[in-house]
């Protein structure tokens, strides 16, 4: 009888330690989302919330709470503050005032402070708002403030082709003359850090203007303005810069000058005309 021949199965190797996402201290790493959730709850906005296990554990409790119930249930005026923390977080509002991404255009940084939008922030975050709301309400306000730059911008072209128009039928020839006068006498008699403000304020007024070029003649006269340059006649350019010329054709056709259902066709079309008339007087000789 033959020995029977009994081999042992050596043990098998240990699985190979698989990473956790999860650290000592119960926080979730990067990337725990991609590794731990359905493929399809990774895009949810909720878990963008949860920082750790307890963040987690707390999220599913309160979602046990609404097991059975139709729909999200809305807080009340007797619900607690932390009740309406976890409702807005259900719904996805950012977890920090400072997690809002509120930006401004380079255009309208002079409406916008980093009180005013933090301030913005604080009332998005305490009233709920996603990120995604919060994107619409604050396009919603930018837009507001371009409309009222852009409004703002149209008026003071408005006065200032007014007031142009004003006093070239007034001065005629002498226009250019006049204004460098007026010029002189405010950069000469008020402080650097107040003729923007002043400008800002009577600078298309055309009675202001009048006032301070006869002011400047006086003074002229008296020698307390002297070395008065007057600069050379720029109708034919200041009539070119009006129509547009050497600017494409569609930007020509988006002018006052050209475009009929313009609110300022009617002034920049008489102040045209009036730049014409004095370009025709100066080669004549006549003074209006």
């Amino acid at each position: 009888m033959s020995e029977e021949i009994i081999t042992e199965t050596p043990p098998a190797a240990p699985p190979a330690p698989t990473e956790s996402f999860i650290g000592d201290d119960l926080i979730l790493k990067e990337g725990w989302q991609d590794a731990l959730l359905p493929e399809d709850l990774r895009s949810q906005p909720i878990y963008n919330q949860v920082k750790d296990v307890k963040g987690a554990l707390s999220i599913i409790g309160n979602q046990a709470k609404l097991v059975g119930k139709k729909g999200v249930i809305l807080p009340t005026e007797l619900s607690k503050p932390e009740e309406w923390d976890e409702f807005y977080k259900t719904l996805g509002r950012p977890e920090t005032v400072d997690d809002y991404s509120l930006p401004v255009p380079e255009e309208l940084k002079d409406y916008y402070d980093d009180d005013m939008i933090k301030s913005a922030k604080d009332i998005f975050h305490k009233i709920g708002l996603t990120q995604k709301q919060a994107n619409a309400l604050w396009e919603f306000e930018k837009n507001r403030n371009a409309f009222i730059d852009k409004a703002l911008k149209d008026n003071a072209e408005r006065e200032k082709l007014e007031a142009e128009t004003a006093l070239r039928n007034k001065w005629g020839n002498a226009y250019d003359e006049n204004m460098h006068i007026v010029s002189r006498v405010i950069t000469e008699n008020i402080p650097g850090d107040k003729i923007e403000e002043f400008l800002g304020k009577y600078g298309n007024n055309p009675m202001i203007a009048e006032i301070l070029a006869t002011v400047g003649k006086k003074f002229t006269e008296h020698r307390i303005i002297t070395d008065i340059e007057t600069p050379s006649a720029s109708t034919n350019k200041r009539i070119d810069e009006l129509m547009g010329k050497g600017l494409p054709t569609a930007q020509q056709k988006a002018m006052p000058y050209w475009d009929r259902t313009h609110v300022d066709h009617k002034k920049t079309v008489e102040l045209v005309q009036a730049l014409m008339r004095e370009e025709a007087n100066r080669k004549t000789g006549t003074t209006k």
